[in-house]
């Protein structure tokens, strides 16, 4: 229980900082969609996916490697080797810096040239820095993690949105007057920056939780430096090439997207505008609910570690019975609301030049909505198997979901009646397919055996209801407000949360057990039962 309970603190944590950094975020894109336009914006779109990709070999295989290796050697009284893991893992992370940081520097023209953005080499340069503090950022991040201290890495990601927001959006403002392509590079220096004031944040934690340790003494046998490169390396290198399987197609999707619609008669500024309008404007959304699903897999990863270190089975097929439980019972509700409140929420949240362009967001968030259930359960359901020492399952999964989204992607965006919603059709395939191939594989391997009316009948009723409040209320508080659509948006969103939750304490979709693991659920569990007793 004891584990459990530390696994759902974990996730809280990086869950609420999850949904802050997503808030600043929104605070920070929007203004900056506004000032630099679809152009601007364009530019800044054309670099992240790639970017996003040069950084998923530091800050995705690395940091899950170090946390499975960190926590497995203090499950068995190792904290001697556990410190000896962050040190090797420090090292091999700063030459991945380096070299990243290099490469998109000296490819900075090229990369801009091919993705039909030229002005979007500044970007990639102002970038360059990042991929080096993120290398040493990611090794602190997987340390604290193997430990369960979900904390440090919190702060440092609220940290990191505040000073992209303070500096990206004053250099992005400030630089605009040059070009919308200078606009989008200050948004870039913002990134760097941001980067750098975490990985100071952090090692200033490092060092304190260093002093209050005090000298630690080896109490097993030391390893060789090279087989802890090695084992790093077994669990990084199949990791790694999982999670730069999307990025990778998001990038040939910059460069398909744009041109299939060139090729269907549009021209290039209304391709280049309707390409903004999915990255820039659609996927941010349909990311927003994904960062506590990636909050619960970045928990499960050190518990489930330790647990089958430890040869506690019942314990990891309980952990990962909650971990699914929770992911549907966040992935659902948001599916549902994002489809019923797409038009209202994008029209509360950005000011559209044209309402030809705020149909198309619609059309595409609508579309997306399904997405946001899927990718939930397909990081979930991986943080699982990673720590259960199964990292190539989910890789090969993904990667299967990838070509199924590239194949389904280029029929579809060439068809002039769907053009760009192909797309995300593409999206959704390729995480449906690897969701549903996971789930099965977890429940083989550790006898879990999900109860329909649970996990999946009782979530869709109490997703039923929520949207059925929405669109009954949704025009009544706009009549009553003025067409105030912003305070009419904000009210449906607050009334679906409160009918959504009181549904799924009525129907008990959430047991005694799981009350007790969640953060505030012993209040709940008393306030059901005083409930059970009236």
């Amino acid at each position: 229980m004891a584990a459990k309970s530390s696994f759902i603190k974990g996730a809280a944590i990086l869950g609420v900082a999850g949904l802050l950094v997503k808030i600043i975020g929104a605070v920070y894109r929007i203004p900056l969609a506004r000032i630099i336009g679809d152009q601007g914006m364009g530019n800044y779109g054309a670099v992240y996916p790639i970017y996003a990709f040069l950084l998923v070999a530091s800050s995705a295989g690395l940091p899950t490697a170090i946390s499975k290796l960190v926590s497995e050697r203090i499950a068995c009284g190792d904290e001697y080797g556990a410190r000896k893991v962050f040190k090797t893992a420090f090292r091999l992370l700063s030459v991945i810096g380096v070299v990243s940081t290099v490469a998109i520097a000296l490819l900075s023209r090229p990369l801009a040239s091919a993705n039909n953005f030229p002005g979007s080499y500044l970007g990639f340069i102002a970038i360059a820095p990042a991929l080096f503090f993120v290398s040493m950022l990611s090794a602190y991040r997987g340390y604290f993690q193997g430990m369960q201290r979900m904390t440090p890495t919190a702060v440092s990601q609220i940290v990191e949105q505040i000073g992209k927001l303070a500096v990206g959006f004053t250099l992005g403002a400030s630089l605009l007057p040059l070009g919308p392509e200078y606009g989008a590079m200050g948004a870039m220096i913002g990134v760097s920056f941001s980067e750098l004031l975490a990985l100071v944040l952090l090692m200033g934690y490092y060092h304190r939780v260093k002093r209050d340790m005090g000298e630690i003494r080896p109490t097993h046998k030391a390893e060789p430096r090279k087989k802890i490169i090695s084992a790093l390396l077994a669990i990084a290198i199949p990791v790694t090439i999982g999670a730069s399987i999307l990025p990778l197609t998001q990038s040939i999707d910059s460069f398909m997207i744009v041109n299939k619609l060139i090729a269907l008669g549009y021209p290039a500024d209304t391709a280049r505008a309707a390409f903004a309008v999915l990255t820039q404007y659609v996927y941010p959304l349909i990311n927003m609910p994904a960062v506590l699903s990636l909050a619960i897999a970045m928990s499960l990863v050190p518990a489930i570690s330790r647990a089958v270190a430890q040869k506690r089975g019942n314990d990891v097929r309980d952990m990962a019975g909650t971990g699914l439980k929770i992911t549907i019972l966040i992935g659902m509700p948001a599916s549902v609301g994002m489809f019923c409140l797409a038009e209202q929420i994008l029209d509360m949240l950005y000011t559209w030049r044209t309402p030809e362009q705020l149909a198309l967001a619609t059309q595409l968030l609508q579309t997306m909505s399904v997405a946001v259930m899927m990718l939930a359960l397909v990081q979930s359901m991986t943080g699982i198997l990673q720590g259960m020492g199964k990292q190539m399952v989910p890789v090969i999964n993904l990667f299967f979901g990838a070509i199924i989204k590239v194949v389904v992607s280029f029929i579809l965006l060439g068809m002039p009646n769907i053009n760009i919603v192909g797309a995300s059709v593409g999206t959704i395939s390729c995480y449906t397919f690897a969701a549903i191939m996971n789930i099965i594989y977890v429940c083989r391997r550790t006898g879990l055996r999900p109860r329909f009316l649970d996990f999946i009948l009782k979530p869709l009723i109490a997703s039923g209801l929520m949207a059925a409040g929405i669109l009954v209320l949704y025009p009544l508080f706009l009549n009553m407000v003025g067409d105030s659509n912003t305070i009419a948006t904000l009210l449906s969103v607050i009334i679906a949360v409160v009918v959504y939750f009181s549904t799924i304490l009525i129907t008990k979709t959430l047991n005694s057990t799981d009350l007790e693991l969640i953060p505030g659920g012993s209040k709940l569990k008393r306030l059901t039962k005083q409930a059970d007793l009236d």
